[in-house]
């Protein structure tokens, strides 16, 4: 007698195969395909192939996204990969059992069995992990996450997994298989069920299941993609396909003077996404990918300290708002969400930074408020003033007047047009408007003037970099800066553009040059880092410290910018460096960011607290004495939460900068006078 188990597809499963099939695709076009083609056309998503191709690949197997949540992780590995695992054995074994190619022969054959033992302990385990994490653990993220036909979901890998281990159990039973038994404890367990069945009985009781395994797999799949969440199996891999390969800091926009010069007399503008048709296919599948898995909430700053915004309820009342029937063109803003859900957004880009489908939140929420403030005039109030101050002064601190009387007093050299220096030092406007961060600015200059290089400012040709016109979705305004600004430092010749706030570095890095900008810009911490690793300048002096360093969101998630500010710390002697709780990629945002400097709709909403107070708890908590920070807004933030805490005599924030020149011993200088001028030579 054959002591191997052999298999047949009879004719009328190929017939049941191919159908499954074509009702798939055609299950596919109808729920998915055609929502998307409804949408706006997006030509930015087909280019680089070959990386989309690896980004893919690398996600899918190597869950880069995913490895932030340990559970989560576990079990998507042990239930993909024995997945992958076992349809690849099992079509070899078809292949063998239904063609004249016997692929079971010599090493394959002896390594299918214990592949599939394997791959069956551990879809077992992954199983019995989702189900704990699910129903036991219970995560707050996953609270009202999914729906009601997500049991076909949980029931269809039950099925799997059951069927699996019933195969193995009678392929231990009737061929033995020796010392793979113990690859599979469940399996082996189970041959025990076929002991008082005749080994003749078996070969047709192992057929009958092999088939039910293939129709459980492809029907039942058919039916679970169609309603349950295993759906995002093909929706997340095609969304991370055609995810933007612009720099994270770039936000997808047209530009608007060349779109009024192309618009007919009869043609309206529109800008944004006010209603369900204003979505691009892109968004549309961003919709559609999204799981509920809560993660983007995890670290929310906003969702955090009990405020009303949830990124999670945002999107899937976007995705309900777009599959209503007779959808196209409903206003969004009122109906599927409220005017909070998209103002008390920080772009902090943490949301997005830890989605697992790479839903692109930030541009999302940027397009609803373009839509508010370009066709509605609808903002915040506080914001609206700052716009207004914005487009009036070219800033919205303060005249214009009071930034160059302030650069004058402190003898700052002021490049003009056709001058050349080493380094253009872009102040910012709130270094500039706030004489408590002039210290840092003073710092900086000290660092300079070191390591001899020539630097100057652009004295009242500086204005604000349109960052807060850029966050607060006035569209028209930051284009106008923009163009403003790129022509004014044109006009001057510099190696490098030294940049104080991430704010201003990551316009002029990503998003100027949308506008034909090609500025060699640095942010002060890498440039100091750079210093220091050159060996340009000297730490002499030891700072008696324990220091925990904030992350600013636009230095940290929007640059990477995450290991040179530390490396600088760690060189200053003396320092105790700790880490925050939330650091690096899962820092806390200060709160001051998407425009949120200049309103205050915290308490307006009746927030249970602020984020500011958040973030100087955790470091108060952690008995640390200073936070070291590398953004001027975030410093400004965290001040007035140590203020409001009454932390004063306990906690201190400082610049990195400051910290550096301490070390140097530099810190009790005269008065910096200005560079001399011989090295600033006039372009002919």
């Amino acid at each position: 007698m054959d002591h191997s188990l052999t298999l047949r597809i009879p004719t009328p499963m190929y017939i049941i195969l191919i159908c499954t099939a074509v009702f798939f695709i055609y299950n596919m076009y109808k729920n998915n395909i055609s929502l998307y083609i409804a949408g706006k056309e997006d030509k930015s998503r087909f280019n680089n192939i070959f990386k989309r191709v690896k980004l893919v690949l690398e996600e899918i197997f190597l869950l880069k996204r995913m490895r932030g949540n340990k559970y989560a992780t576990i079990f998507h590995v042990f239930i993909l990969y024995s997945f992958i695992l076992l349809v690849g054995t099992k079509f070899i074994e078809a292949i063998s059992a239904n063609t004249p190619i016997n692929a079971e022969v010599g090493i394959i054959g002896k390594i299918i069995p214990p592949i599939q033992f394997i791959a069956g302990f551990f879809m077992l385990s992954g199983f019995v992990i989702m189900l704990i994490r699910r129903f036991i653990l219970k995560p707050a993220y996953l609270e009202n996450t999914g729906n009601k036909f997500d049991i076909l979901f949980f029931g269809y890998v039950g099925m799997m997994v059951f069927i699996s281990i019933l195969l193995s159990g009678m392929k231990i039973y009737y061929e033995g298989h020796g010392e793979f038994v113990w690859y599979s404890p469940f399996g082996y367990l189970a041959s025990f069920m076929f002991s008082s069945i005749p080994k003749s009985n078996i070969q047709s009781i192992f057929q009958a299941l092999w088939i039910t395994e293939i129709f459980v797999m492809s029907v039942g799949l058919m039916f679970v993609y169609t309603y349950s969440r295993l759906k995002h199996a093909f929706l997340i891999p095609a969304n991370i396909f055609f995810s933007s390969l612009k720099p994270k800091g770039s936000l997808s926009r047209f530009d608007i003077e060349e779109k009024f010069e192309q618009m007919g007399d009869d043609e309206e503008f529109e800008i944004g996404n006010a209603t369900t048709s204003d979505f691009t296919w892109k968004q549309r599948l961003d919709l559609d990918a999204c799981i509920e898995c809560g993660r983007c909430e995890s670290l929310c700053p906003s969702y955090n300290t009990n405020q009303i915004l949830s990124p999670k309820k945002v999107i899937r009342s976007l995705r309900e708002a777009v599959r209503e029937k007779d959808s196209n063109g409903k206003e969004l803003i009122g109906s599927a969400i409220t005017e909070n859900d998209i103002w008390l957004c920080r772009t902090c880009r943490a949301c997005e930074e830890n989605c697992p489908a790479y839903i692109e939140h930030i541009d999302l929420f940027m397009e609803l408020r373009r839509a508010e403030v370009a066709m509605k005039g609808a903002l915040p109030a506080d914001a609206a003033r700052a716009l207004k101050d914005l487009q009036m002064r070219g800033n919205p601190f303060g005249p214009q007047d009071d930034r160059v009387q302030w650069m004058i007093s402190e003898n700052m050299p002021i490049v003009r047009e056709g001058d050349e220096v080493d380094v253009l030092l872009w102040i910012g406007c709130c270094c500039a408007f706030d004489s408590t961060k002039h210290q840092v600015i003073q710092d900086l200059r000290r660092i300079l003037e070191t390591v001899n290089m020539s630097y100057g400012v652009l004295g009242g040709d500086e204005k604000c970099c349109g960052d807060p016109a850029r966050v607060l979705g006035d569209e028209a305004t930051f284009q106008m800066i923009v163009k403003e600004q790129i022509e004014l430092i044109n006009s001057r010749k510099f190696n490098k553009m030294l940049v104080i706030c991430p704010h201003c570095y990551n316009n002029f890095k990503n998003e100027y040059p949308q506008f034909g900008a090609n500025f060699d810009v640095e942010h002060h911490t890498t440039f100091i880092y750079n210093l220091l690793r050159d060996k340009k300048i000297n730490l002499v002096n030891e700072i008696d410290a324990k220091v925990s360093y904030h992350d600013p969101c636009y230095l940290g998630r929007y640059n990477d910018i995450y290991d040179e500010p530390r490396k600088v710390l760690s060189s200053i002697d003396g320092l105790k460096i700790t880490e925050f709780k939330n650091s690096k990629q899962k820092s806390y945002c200060c709160g001051g960011g998407g425009g949120h400097f200049w309103m205050d709709l915290d308490m307006e909403i009746g927030s249970k607290s602020r984020i500011n107070i958040e973030r100087v708890n955790e470091a108060y908590d952690h008995n640390v004495d200073t936070i070291a920070t590398a953004c001027i807004f975030c410093k400004q933030m965290l001040e007035d939460a140590v203020k409001m805490n009454d932390l004063d005599n306990n906690l201190s924030v400082v610049d990195i900068a400051t910290l550096v020149v301490t070390a140097m011993g530099k810190e009790e200088d005269e008065k910096i006078m200005p560079m001399p001028l011989p090295e600033i030579k006039k372009v002919s």
